[in-house]
This record gives C-alpha cells, structure tokens and sequence, in this order.
C-alpha cells in the first residue's frame, strides 16, 4: 500500500482521462488538453509549480512538439513525392490486378501497408491507398467494417516501426533513451502487434461480433 501511495496522481489521472475519454465527456483530440488541464490542476494542489519547472515544462514540450511536427512535416512532403509519381497507387494496383485469391491478394495489401507505414504518415497513407483497395476489396467479398478496422491497425503499427516510428520518437525524447535502444525495446511490442494483426485477419468475427451488436 505505500508503495501506492506516492503514485496516485498518475492513477488519479489516468482514472480522468480515460473516464472522460469512455464516458463521453471528450472526444480523442480533446482529451489531451484535458489531461494536460488536470496534470496542472494536479502539481498546483501538491505545491509543486514554480517557475522553473513550469519553465522547464514548457521548454519540454515546444521541444517535444517541435520534433513531431518535423517529423510529419517530412513525411508530407515524401506522402506529396508518392502522389505526384503515382508510386503507391501503382504498388496497389500492381497486387490488385495480380492474378491471385481473394486471401493472397489481402495478405499482399497488408504486406503493401506494413511497408508503407515504415516511411509514410499513416492519414497519407490512408488518402492515397483506401479510395483505390476499398471497392476491389468489397467486390473480392470482404466485409468493408472489417478491412477498415485492419487496415487501421496495420497503418497504426508504423507508429512504432523505423524508420519513421513517431511514437519511438517522442518516447525517445520524453525519457531520455537513445533513440537506438528505444526502437530495440520496441521489437517484442512490434512482435506482439503482428500477431493480433494476424490474428485479426484469421478470425474476422473477433472484429464484427461487436458491430453486428448494433441496430
């Protein structure tokens, strides 16, 4: 019990968040604020603001920030260089049009999306691909709830694969680890991803059972 005692604003704080984020109160992209509001609400009572750590605060996440927006800036502009050469419409079209089982051809968009997510946004990748597999996955008879829902789990993998792993980035900068070590720490989860991917792709009704609960 002590060894709870001196970690209950990050339990009281998550307990807000998440309450806030499943109860309605909300959305995803507001609850960031919400949680930094609160982190605030938090050190204020504890005594524990001044002007040097709000200052050390601060500086902590323009650079954290800064980093991100580098990152997605970069990848914008490699997502612009794919557009315009018609790379990533080609790749899909290439596997779409291979003479291949309606399940070869899924495993290959998937391998196509994996790849994809080492090098490139994933709402990039998601504009430039979707609007050209959608239909061919809907007519090969793929449920379309179901393609979203893994494909955007595969794109969200690239979160934390290199070269272009965000998540490892912030983490990275947030701790301190070289960003080496950090990506090396990341492989079991990245293991661990693929696995529910496939596992996902295997059995189908683990996505749809909750859909189909819906009038």
């Amino acid at each position: 019990m002590r060894s709870v005692l001196p970690v209950w604003p990050i339990m009281l704080l998550i307990a807000v968040v998440i309450g806030s984020l499943y109860g309605g109160v909300a959305t995803p992209t507001e609850i960031g604020a919400v949680g930094s509001l609160f982190a605030l609400v938090i050190v204020v009572l504890l005594r524990r603001l001044n002007g040097g750590t709000f200052r050390g605060a601060m500086e902590n996440t323009l650079r954290t920030y800064m980093m991100i927006m580098m990152i997605i800036l970069g990848a914008m502009v490699f997502g612009y260089f794919m557009t315009y050469t018609q790379v990533t419409q080609d790749l899909v079209r290439a596997v779409t049009d291979s003479d291949l089982p309606p399940w070869a051809i899924m495993g290959l968009l998937l391998l196509v999306y994996l790849a994809l997510g080492c090098f490139l946004d994933q709402i990039a990748i998601l504009v430039l691909t979707v609007p050209l597999t959608f239909p061919i996955v809907s007519s090969l008879g793929f449920d379309g709830i179901w393609y979203g829902i893994v494909i955007t789990k595969t794109v969200e993998i690239g979160l934390i694969t290199p070269p272009l792993g965000l998540n490892v980035y912030v983490t990275s900068s947030v701790t301190g680890v070289k960003l080496s070590e950090a990506f090396r720490g990341v492989m079991p989860f990245l293991v661990m991803e693929l696995v529910l991917l496939l596992i996902l792709v295997l059995w189908p009704d683990l996505t749809l059972w909750l859909p189909s609960q819906m009038n």
